[in-house]
């Protein structure tokens, strides 16, 4: 059965993808292209630097956010 990416949108084997999160992605770069970090660098990682990750990330997609806002 062919998937979709998340990311890319191209059609891909979940048995042939290099994500961790191989329903949701085509492959590592999307993953982490998409998440920020990889499933498998989180699982590794301290949880003070997991906590700045994800904060990095919604600071990110707050200023995203408001730049959309602002051009609309």
């Amino acid at each position: 059965m062919m998937m979709k990416c998340t990311r890319c949108g191209i059609a891909y084997s979940h048995t042939r993808s290099t994500s961790a999160l191989v329903l949701t992605y085509c492959g590592m770069l999307c993953e982490v292209s998409d998440l920020g970090y990889s499933m498998a660098a989180f699982e590794k990682a301290p949880i003070v630097e997991l906590r700045r990750a994800i904060r990095r990330r919604q600071e990110r997609e707050e200023v995203i956010g408001l730049a959309a806002r602002m051009a609309a």
